[in-house]
């Protein structure tokens, strides 16, 4: 019997409900995989997504703790800003965000 997800923290990883419910759903997800562990949770996060990846880092493993995801580690990609420029018919990446 599959119990529902309850998270042992308040944290929240956004300000997003639809984000949180994700990872939630990821949590419930690793337990149906016949005993085979999570060892790495790859996330793509936009440089405009206005998640603070360093804090996002930070509180994983908290927010972790006495889940299935308890041992696994997060990887984030940071997903570059690309610009279409119009009268070079090119995609470009603004070095000023970086």
């Amino acid at each position: 019997m599959m119990l529902p997800y309850t998270p042992p923290h308040d944290l929240l990883f956004s300000d997003s409900p639809e984000r949180d419910s994700q990872f939630k759903a990821l949590v419930m997800t690793s337990g149906n995989r016949s005993g085979l562990d999570v060892k790495i949770v790859h996330l793509k996060l936009g440089v405009f997504s206005d998640v603070d990846k360093a804090a996002l880092l930070f509180s994983y493993e908290l927010a972790c703790e006495g889940t299935r995801l308890q041992r696994s580690r997060l990887q984030i990609e940071t997903i570059p800003l690309v610009i279409y420029c119009k009268p070079c018919q090119k995609n470009r990446t603004p070095s000023f965000v970086y």
